[in-house]
């Protein structure tokens, strides 16, 4: 939502002549929100004072995790006795897809702070909480250079370098910091990172020769 919304508002505000002014101004206000959005995520739910959870071992896949994590399940729920515990491939399956771990709020967190804010970091590690913010900075640097529309071949090959790099950089941050909690999730977002930066660094080669 964040790459349609962003790339949409860049071109509605940076190409005013294409619409009415008042297009102009709503894509402007609309990229200027988009381009807040990780610095307010940042200030009221992942910086280190505002973030409340860490990860446990996921009882699902652990007998011992259990005892534990006593009083915790993956959606916070307490785990009823004689809880269903995966085995094998049941258990290999589930840790393919979700990951061996799960958030729970810390001592002292507001009710509900997994389940309220969990779409912003539980699909990553523990201490990879911010790797959201990320992946919205990444978002929007594509989308800023996407709507940038060069006049001559320097600026045509300097904007495909800079696409490149961010693409790289990404790629980069993924394979060296792993910060996706689900080994199918990590396998995945390597490939298309990967994919996706081999891609367009052809593209520039291309164009520029």
């Amino acid at each position: 939502l964040l790459t349609g919304t962003s790339i949409a508002a860049s071109n509605l505000a940076f190409f005013p002549s294409r619409a009415p002014a008042w297009v102009a101004v709503v894509g402007a206000v609309v990229l200027l929100l988009c381009l807040s959005l990780p610095f307010f995520l940042w200030f009221t739910l992942q910086r280190k004072s505002k973030f409340k959870a860490t990860t446990v071992p996921d009882p699902k896949v652990n007998q011992n995790a259990a005892e534990i994590v006593k009083g915790f399940g993956h959606d916070g729920t307490e785990i009823k006795e004689g809880a269903t515990v995966y085995t094998g491939w049941k258990r290999t399956a589930y840790i393919l897809v979700y990951g061996s771990e799960v958030w729970v709020r810390k001592d002292g967190a507001p009710d509900y702070f997994v389940e309220q804010y969990g779409i912003f970091f539980e699909q990553y590690r523990n201490n990879f909480h911010w790797f959201s913010l990320v992946e919205m900075v990444q978002i929007l640097a594509l989308a800023l250079s996407s709507a940038w529309k060069p006049h001559n071949h320097g600026t045509c090959m300097f904007r495909n370098v800079l696409i490149t790099i961010v693409l790289f950089l990404f790629f980069m941050a993924i394979v060296t910091l792993r910060p996706y909690n689900s080994p199918l999730d990590m396998v995945t977002a390597t490939a298309m990172s990967g994919l996706m930066f081999v891609a367009v660094l052809l593209m520039a080669i291309a164009i520029g020769v």
